[in-house]
């Protein structure tokens, strides 16, 4: 038997759907079916209309049919909600919150600092200046061996003067205005001395 397409090929086999007798070339093997170059066209137009049929029909049974006689059951819109926006939203506030707390809050608090610093500083001042009279005084006490009418400037009233062992000290009156007891120098001792 010879190919009906190619009459100088033998055929292999004849097609199962209109029975041609096919070669090697000619021949399609579909599933357990030997085919035209035709009727092999036919069969996939086939297997395709047949795909495409139950995907529709599956999709049909998932549609549901609003039917009039039902209540429609009313659901609310769904709002997707912006993570990003809500966290910013919240640092923001934060930061307006702190900005607020360092104006409002920060004025008396750092002019009563700022008081109590110049009071410091005005104490550390009038403590220094005393010392540098009293540094005067018992230079001139060590080189006459007398005391001078010198005073410190917060001096409430004139200096103390003993005589103790040989050696003259002399004394702040009011210590207790720099936070000491006692600031006096001596004779044998011309630098200034700040007990506590």
């Amino acid at each position: 038997m010879k190919c009906h397409n190619h009459p100088n090929a033998a055929a292999i086999g004849q097609c199962t759907s209109c029975e041609l007798a096919l070669c090697g070339m000619c021949a399609s093997f579909v599933d357990d079916a030997i085919l035209c170059e035709k009727c092999e066209e036919n069969y996939q137009s086939e297997q395709f209309v047949a795909r495409q049929s139950e995907g529709l029909e599956r999709q049909e049974s998932n549609v549901q049919v609003d039917r009039e006689d039902e209540e429609p059951s009313f659901q609310p819109p769904t709002r997707k909600i912006n993570t990003v926006a809500i966290q910013v939203s919240i640092i923001g506030l934060c930061l307006v919150i702190l900005a607020a707390r360092a104006l409002f809050f920060r004025g008396p608090a750092s002019s009563a600092s700022t008081s109590e610093q110049d009071l410091v500083n005005q104490q550390m001042t009038s403590l220094a200046q005393c010392l540098i009279v009293f540094r005067q005084i018992g230079v001139e006490l060590a080189e006459t061996g007398a005391a001078p009418a010198l005073t410190c400037p917060d001096a409430a009233g004139p200096n103390r003067i003993q005589q103790s062992n040989g050696d003259t000290v002399v004394s702040h009156p009011a210590p207790q205005l720099y936070g000491f007891s006692s600031i006096e120098v001596s004779r044998l001792d011309p630098e200034p001395r700040l007990i506590e």
